[in-house]
């Protein structure tokens, strides 16, 4: 059996419970795959460094694709959010499809 976990990581409560459920998965003998966003650049040096000290603790334990939130933004380009999150939902739906057939 696959696990499949879709999380955002930076914020204390995603990275928490990132790692549990992972913990959780593998000591379930499950196969866990993780798709992940990083914060976004502007969001600080915190919630990016808490990001990546999760990630460096998941990718050691499980298959881990990662989406690139940061191309989105263009400076001096007004974005919408909702044009943002669109382009973010097709962009997770490519990857895990893409990932099925791995």
């Amino acid at each position: 059996k696959k696990v499949i976990i879709i999380t955002l990581l930076g914020g204390a409560t995603s990275n928490g419970a990132t790692k549990r459920i992972v913990d959780l998965c593998l000591n379930l003998k499950q196969t866990v795959k993780v798709f992940t966003g990083l914060p976004l650049e502007f969001e600080g040096g915190k919630r990016v460094g808490n990001a990546i000290t999760t990630l460096s603790y998941i990718t050691e334990l499980c298959s881990v694709k990662i989406i690139d939130n940061n191309y989105n933004f263009e400076k001096g380009k007004n974005t919408k959010l909702s044009d943002f999150f669109k382009l973010q939902d097709q962009k997770l739906t490519s990857l895990i499809k893409e990932s099925l057939y791995e």
